[in-house]
């Protein structure tokens, strides 16, 4: 169905692809489906009928699926939504630009919008048609062009996923919106990835949307780096882990056996993107030796149990205490090492990598000192013994303020900065004794990330569950701590675990947090998210029309499939 008005396109029947030879309709209804399958390679024709309307979509598992072209005929500017459906266990994604460009852009999706409540009572399974707001764009003399993502999504084995989209919208742009709509406003944003980068040969990435890339300790190791932190590759445990040590065979060993220096490399070539580099560490990232938790220790941890962080029955944690100055030492020899090297600056990753200190002696001496008391009488929730804690993790930032300073100006950033992950709320922050707001009015740091409820490192606060959704990041209390300070508050927009959300929600998700005076955004882990290489989540204007003017309702279950009824007794029954 294609249906045409003065104000809107929406096109439902995907017969209209072009050329017509690179898709078949043999299965797109089960009461004409032929005994011989569809030629192989081709796009498929499935009939369906959603809640909201009925078509035909486009789907295939073939890479090498020719391109489509989809006439819109349309002339101004316009948004443009693509639509997919979004099953529970398998990625749904296409890449599309318009005709004339030369950027192709990732519309993926792995399930339902995770800001939405979902129903007790799920229609087919889980297969929601999600209409994701793409781009607005002046369409005229312009068609839209689909094909199977090339190379994606990384890491992940070709054809794990579906080519798939069942409907696209074109709602054409108010005259009052498109001062908006074609002027550029620019907020900060920090492309932080958790695993081996692909930033250097992932020109998906490689845009004025991002100013900083910032990698985590466990990808583009320096040897001093790797033999602290990743000190028994290959050896055992990593021989219980093959995944890992087929990683870092690849990823690492090799190249540093060849004497290539992949820290340098990589900040050369962010570099050359005009683009600044922050190397990021977990400062709890010791981990112990066996199979069933981490499989990684260092010599440091093993051979220095007495700077372990104790409970204040004497019990000691896998984690160690910068309350111990050695500690604290080894820790800034490796921030110092990416600084060195051209590191534009650091960050540290509080939000998965606590607690910094808990009962240990040094704890338990300023204790004394400060309130006579012996601290193992003290329960960890009293405010007192949390004021210590605080003083304790303030001067070891401030001991990485002065390595910032040390290191002095590169080329890109007059000054070293020095960010932080920390938690949803300044509550959080403040159980492990994370003073952000003295962080920021002593000027040690520069940029605040917050990082949102959703995943296991932040659904506990003293003890209990928030009662919080997920993506949730307390913004005004943020936004008043760090009034005056000058410090970009960059909250990120989902946690490690919630990979391929929607982009819609990503909109959603950035305009509030915009609306609630973020003066930028970050996404943990977006190596995968490819989807957000070009979706200008850094214009808070265009955020604001998508949300409040020109993104559709979501919920719009599929209710039938090449003519059967999914609705109660779905295909995925049988799984």
């Amino acid at each position: 169905m294609m249906s045409t008005t003065e104000d809107e396109l929406l096109i439902t029947d995907m017969r209209c692809a072009l050329p017509t030879d690179a898709w078949s309709d043999a299965e797109a209804h089960i009461h004409r489906r032929r005994s011989e399958p569809p030629p192989a390679g081709k796009w498929r024709i499935i009939d369906y009928v959603s809640q909201r309307f009925s078509g035909s979509c486009l789907q295939t598992v073939h890479p090498d699926a020719a391109t489509l072209t989809i006439p819109l005929r349309r002339k101004g500017w316009h948004a443009v939504s693509i639509g997919l459906a979004h099953p529970w266990m398998r990625r749904t994604f296409v890449e599309v630009r318009l005709t004339g460009e030369q950027d192709w852009q990732v519309i993926e999706g792995y399930r339902p919008g995770l800001d939405e409540p979902m129903p007790l009572y799920e229609p087919s399974g889980g297969s929601l048609l999600h209409e994701e707001p793409w781009i607005f764009a002046d369409l005229t003399g312009k068609d839209l062009e689909v094909r199977y993502p090339v190379d994606y999504p990384q890491g992940v084995r070709v054809g794990v996923g579906r080519g798939s989209f069942y409907s696209v919208r074109a709602t054409p742009v108010r005259p009052e919106d498109l001062p908006t709509v074609t002027s550029r406003r620019h907020a900060y944003m920090v492309q932080a990835l958790e695993s081996s980068s692909r930033y250097p040969d992932d020109p998906r990435w490689i845009n004025d949307q991002w100013d900083v890339v910032c990698s985590n300790n466990n990808c583009l190791n320096h040897p001093l780096t790797l033999k602290a932190l990743h000190s028994t590759f290959p050896h055992e445990p990593w021989e219980q882990e093959p995944y890992y040590a087929e990683s870092y065979r690849n990823d690492l060993a090799g190249p540093l056996e060849a004497g290539r220096d992949l820290v340098k490399e990589t900040i050369a070539t962010v570099h050359e993107h005009g683009k600044r580099f922050w190397f990021a560490m977990r400062p709890q990232a010791w981990g112990t030796a066996g199979v069933l938790d981490q499989a990684t220790f260092t010599p440091f941890f093993a051979e220095h149990p007495e700077y372990r962080c104790v409970e204040a029955d004497g019990g000691a944690l896998s984690k160690l205490s910068v309350a111990f100055p050695e500690v604290r030492a080894y820790l800034n020899k490796h921030f110092k090492e990416w600084l060195q090297r051209g590191a534009d600056g650091i960050s540290v990753i509080l939000v998965r990598g606590y607690p910094l200190v808990r009962y240990e002696e040094p704890i338990a001496e300023l204790f004394r000192q400060r309130y006579g008391q012996d601290v193992r009488t003290i329960p960890d929730h009293e405010a007192r013994l949390r004021a210590v804690w605080a003083e304790v993790v303030t001067e070891w930032f401030r001991e990485l303020r002065q390595l910032c300073d040390e290191a002095g100006p590169t080329e890109l950033s007059p000054r070293r900065q020095l960010s932080v992950y920390s938690g949803p709320s300044l509550e959080w922050n403040w159980q492990f004794g994370f003073d952000v707001a003295t962080w920021a009015r002593e000027g040690l740091v520069d940029v605040i990330m917050p990082y949102p409820t959703g995943a296991h490192h932040t659904v506990q606060l003293y003890g209990e569950y928030y009662d919080r959704p997920q993506g949730w990041i307390d913004m005004p209390a943020y936004r008043e701590a760090l009034q005056g300070t000058g410090v970009e508050i960059v909250p990120s927009l989902g946690s490690c675990i919630d990979h391929l959300i929607p982009l819609a929600v990503y909109r959603e998700r950035a305009h509030r947090h915009y609306s609630e005076g973020a003066t930028g955004l970050c996404r943990w882990d977006n190596g995968a998210d490819a989807a957000l290489a070009r979706a200008r989540l850094d214009d808070p204007g265009l955020q604001a029309l998508w949300v409040e003017r020109y993104m559709v309702k979501q919920q719009n279950w599929i209710t039938e499939l090449q003519g059967m009824d999914v609705t109660r007794f779905a295909p995925g029954l049988a799984y």
